[in-house]
């Protein structure tokens, strides 16, 4: 496992009394005497044989090359130098000049006089030697071709020595520059490949073992720096071999700086981004000084290595401060003022201090711009959320304080009916429901109900009895749901009821359908849906032919509404379901919580005229305002009288057209009305007067009471411009008579 070096240098090049020769090199003489420093070190190079060879002539050059590439064996490392002129021939092959090396009179290469590189190659690769290196500090200024077109020395280079196979071939230069410099210095490549070496410097991961490669960048960045036309160049065989393994030792005199060199390789490499070194570096850095120990001639304290990394750190730690100081300012910045504001001072700021360029902050900026408008959409989530628990309290408010009313008309006492629900005693419940029914309408002492006391029967004490059986059934019992049940079997009357009475198991199968007596009915929670209350006794006959006509008669007073509030209570369990609003009425309730009236007065005869599926016209027709659903009405009113604090809405019309006599035609009446709700001026002594239209109306908060909604009992009178005309207020009474009858 020999190193051996040979070490070739030629500075006697010109040839007395002619001009044939080629420019003396005094350098190669000092690279020579560098190299072989190194090598023969015991520190540095090691190796155990180095020859210097210096101004050999052609035939001591070639003999020499030969006889040192013969002897080495496997395992061995040779390493061969040349410092001194390269030259090609006319076919682009290179040599090597010697001592004694000429040109003929056309100033070309006399090639019996140099050494082919070729040849070189060729020896190198029958070199047994398992580690071959060729080191060639040669000047090729002298080797171009004067016909070529342009500089081809490094594909040359690369063709002349592709035959050192297995071989690794570093050289100093592939331009037309010279590479050496002035007679009492080495030459460039050679110097800084020496420097790099006794100095340490070229070892770039500080562990005193210093690569090919290491060697390499460093004297190619010291080139780049000193002679920025020069290019080394480094020819490697298809495997690497050991060009990435340690080849000679480097001194390490300071340990504090190979430490230093370490942490920061590691900081470059971006191992430590948040300004610390993880679990893992950490053991990485404790076996670094550990080696740095073993090489080094003096100590590495565990204090220096950390001031060392504290220091190198510091500057991370410090641009992580600033990039935070700067998120800080440019978050208070958005929150307070528009950037155009003061977005000069806060980059000079940022510029001059924090000494953070654009790129920096980019991604800062972007972050927080989108932080502020998740803000924004949380801010305005919550504030939905709460006008929606502001807007359900209310509707509870309103659902308790009509339920307090409902209570206050009741003429019914429901406590033992309650109490006998509550302990699931069916029959007993059944019988009391009937009592009170009977004592609300005066029949005590018939003891039954007639057809017309079930058509008038109080709606407040229907909806009462029901809750009671609805509640406590949890669903099964109940007028509703035996009304829903009756629906689904296309509202049957009078005496088709048969098939309403075997969906709630009121007839029996025996031969033939019949109606079971009242003993035969089912007294516990599992009978089917709807088999109570029994309407037993609520009708003279004996069979249930007779109670259809109560029966039906009460049921029609449900599917019409009267029996029902309108208004659609989700949160009260014990509430009867109610028919559900078929609008959507979310932006009519911001547009009146914003007092956008005019906006809010469109979005509602928008949202009527879709719910009775009249979009394309444009306009309500009276029928479709006579039917239009109670429990939308209703919906659409609370909402006006919400947030008109009580100036705006149906109900608020109604009653005005109430106190104005109720008015069915085009009267006096009927203007004097127009001139309460502010919708027709009063003129001047009689004169003058007429009927506004909508760019005559006050859209705003201090227009009469009543004002508003307008567009909607106008039809499509609008349409054709004549709201003013006489007919207008056959679609308005229509609508009041609804919304009385919707019980507004």
């Amino acid at each position: 496992m020999a190193k051996v070096a040979l070490l070739i240098g030629v500075t006697d090049y010109k040839i007395e009394g002619s001009n044939l020769g080629f420019t003396n090199l005094p350098s190669a003489k000092l690279d020579v005497e560098g190299m072989k420093r190194i090598l023969e070190s015991p520190d540095l190079g090691a190796f155990d044989e180095v020859e210097s060879l210096l101004n050999p002539t052609y035939s001591e050059m070639s003999g020499a090359i030969e006889d040192f590439l013969g002897k080495p064996q496997k395992n061995d490392t040779v390493l061969l130098y040349f410092s001194g002129h390269g030259a090609k021939d006319g076919k682009r092959r290179l040599y090597f000049a010697a001592k004694g090396t000429v040109k003929n009179e056309k100033d070309q290469l006399k090639i019996t006089t140099a050494v082919s590189s070729q040849v070189v190659s060729e020896q190198l690769e029958d070199c047994k030697a398992t580690k071959k290196i060729m080191i060639l500090d040669c000047c090729f200024s002298g080797a171009i071709d004067p016909n070529a077109k342009g500089d081809d020395t490094s594909e040359v280079l690369e063709s002349s020595l592709s035959e050192a196979k297995g071989s690794i071939i570093l050289t100093s230069s592939s331009s037309t520059e010279i590479s050496y410099g002035d007679a009492t210095q080495m030459s460039f490549y050679t110097r800084y490949l020496v420097q790099g070496v006794e100095s340490g410097e070229a070892d770039r991961d500080a562990n005193g073992q210093l690569s090919i490669s290491e060697l390499h960048a460093y004297v190619t960045a010291k080139l780049r720096v000193e002679k920025a036309t020069m290019n080394p160049k480094v020819f490697l065989p298809r495997e690497e071999g050991f060009y990435n393994a340690p080849f000679i030792s480097v001194p390490i005199t300071d340990p504090r700086q190979a430490y230093r060199k370490k942490v920061k390789d590691y900081i470059d490499r971006g191992l430590a981004k948040q300004g610390k070194f993880d679990f893992n570096m950490e053991q990485v850095l404790k076996s670094d000084r550990d080696q740095i120990n073993q090489v080094s001639k003096s100590e590495l304290s565990l204090d220096d290595a950390k001031a060392i990394e504290n220091e190198l750190l510091h500057p991370i730690l410090q641009r992580l401060k600033n990039l935070s100081d700067y998120r800080k300012a440019f978050r208070e910045h958005l929150e307070t003022q528009t950037l155009d504001q003061s977005h000069q001072s806060l980059k000079l700021w940022r510029e001059n201090v924090l000494k953070l360029t654009d790129a920096d902050v980019a991604e800062i900026e972007q972050e927080e711009r989108q932080r502020q408008e998740q803000l924004k959409r949380e801010a305005a989530e919550q504030q939905r959320q709460a006008e929606e628990e502001e807007r359900q309290r209310w509707q509870s408010e309103q659902l308790r304080q009509q339920q307090a009313a409902e209570a206050d008309r009741l003429k019914g006492n429901y406590a033992h009916l309650e109490a006998l629900l509550k302990a699931e005693n069916w029959q007993e419940a059944d019988q009391e429901t009937v009592k009170q029914m009977c004592q609300i309408m005066g029949r005590q002492q018939e003891g039954y109900l007639k057809v017309e006391d079930a058509e008038q029967f109080p709606g407040a004490d229907m909806r009462a009895i029901d809750q009671l059986w609805v509640k406590y059934s949890n669903g099964k019992f109940g007028f509703s749901v035996q009304k829903e049940i009756w629906q689904q079997c296309n509202t049957p009357t009078s005496f088709d009821l048969e098939k309403f009475g075997k969906e709630v198991m009121w007839l029996k199968f025996v031969n033939e359908w019949k109606w079971k007596i009242y003993r035969e009915l089912t007294w516990d929670i599992s009978a089917p849906k709807g088999h109570l209350p029994s309407w037993r006794g609520l009708t003279t006959g004996r069979r249930h032919e007779g109670l259809a006509f109560v029966g039906s008669g009460i049921w029609a007073r449900w599917a019409d509404g009267e029996g029902f509030p309108g208004e659609r209570m989700e949160a009260l369990l014990s509430r009867i379901a109610a028919e559900a609003e078929k609008g959507n009425y979310a932006h009519l309730e911001a547009l009146l919580k914003a007092g956008n009236w005019q906006e809010a007065d469109q979005e509602t005869f928008k949202q009527m005229c879709q719910v009775m599926g009249r979009q394309q016209e444009g306009y309500l027709k009276v029928e479709d305002i006579e039917q239009f659903p109670c429990a939308d009405m209703r919906a659409i009113d609370q909402l006006w009288v919400r947030y008109s604090n009580g100036k705006f809405g149906f109900s608020v019309q109604k009653k005005i057209w109430q106190g104005c006599g109720s008015p069915t035609e085009y009267n006096k009446q009927w203007e004097k009305f127009g001139i309460e709700v502010g919708w027709r001026s009063k003129g001047m002594m009689g004169r003058g007067a007429s009927w506004k239209g909508c760019g005559d109306l006050a859209f705003t908060v201090g227009a009469p009471v009543g004002h508003l909604p307008w567009r909607v009992g106008f039809g499509d009178w609008v349409v054709r411009g004549e709201v003013g005309e006489v007919g207008v207020e056959v679609e308005w009474c229509s609508l009041f008579s609804r919304v009385r009858r919707c019980k507004l």
